[in-house]
């Protein structure tokens, strides 16, 4: 059995190197990801208990939290593009990685960029049907500015750009320095609120349970706790506005209601009052 393979060892040779090669390359430039996970608290504890209406017309500023109807919100477009425009996500920022002087990938520089982009108009951003461009920059710190395409610009400050108008800021989620070239670009909001809505994943950890788990994943641990930490605000914050629509609501009902009433009784009041024929004396 050995004399069959000894003539082949030389190419057996070659091909355990060019695995374990491939072994390697694999684990140091594949990117993984991680499952990020949070957890939601429905305060409504009558899940599936449906009042009576009476109870409804005597309590009109209670609303009934159904875990289904808030799941569908959680996962509804206008609450996640919310996350997308508070966190920047529509202009990311990446490091270059290389390999042997050859630009084999690039990796999400979330935690290492110095400075985030903000975009004015973020809608206003094309649709990329071609390959998307890259935005290189250099940013210089002694003289807090930063130089993109060739032209420099301040931080802190709206500027005119060939791509809008936009601010560069410190990032403040640095917590490790860049080593190479440095890019951002430049994506609609509605593509990054759908990305993210297609890995979100939003359900009760039972049938008739008041909490909601949420989990997604991403290539960056803190970009994704930090995406469902600004999703879960923005739920809590279309709670309170939505209480506070239906109690303005409420009071411009009842002040339609009450001036109506006075307008009925001002013409009652104006109606001639005929109690029968007078007698003279």
């Amino acid at each position: 059995m050995m004399d069959l393979f000894f003539p082949f060892w030389p190419l057996l040779a070659v091909i355990l190197v060019m695995v374990l090669f491939l072994a390697w390359g694999y684990k140091n430039y594949a990117t993984p990801t991680y499952e990020i996970s949070a957890t939601l608290m429905i305060k409504d504890e009558n899940k599936g208990v449906d009042d009576s209406r009476m109870m409804e017309s005597m309590n009109p500023f209670e609303s009934k939290k159904i875990v289904e109807n808030e799941i569908k919100v959680i996962q509804s477009p206008d609450l996640m593009k919310k996350v997308v425009d508070t966190l920047n996500l529509y202009a990311p920022v990446y490091e270059e990685k290389d390999f042997l002087g050859l630009n084999i990938k690039s990796v999400s520089s979330y935690n290492s960029s110095p400075i985030k982009v903000k975009i004015k108009n973020p809608d206003n951003i094309p649709f990329q049907e071609d390959e998307t461009i890259k935005h290189y920059f250099t940013y210089h710190p002694e003289s807090t500015n930063l130089t993109v395409d060739g032209k420099t610009y301040p931080i802190n400050q709206w500027v005119e750009t060939p791509f809008g108008e936009v601010m560069f800021y410190p990032n403040k989620n640095k917590v490790q320095q860049a080593t190479n070239p440095l890019y951002f670009i430049l994506i609609n909001p509605r593509v990054v609120t759908q990305g993210l809505i297609e890995t979100l994943e939003v359900a009760p950890p039972e049938k008739l349970s008041t909490v909601i788990n949420l989990s997604m994943q991403d290539e960056v641990p803190s970009r994704g706790e930090d995406i469902l930490d600004e999703l879960i605000q923005a739920y809590h914050q279309k709670g309170v506005d939505d209480r506070n629509q239906l109690a303005l609501n409420t009071m411009e009902f009842i002040e339609a209601r009450i001036n109506a009433v006075e307008k009925e009784l001002g013409m009652l009041n104006l109606k001639p009052k005929n109690f029968g024929p007078q007698k003279e004396w």
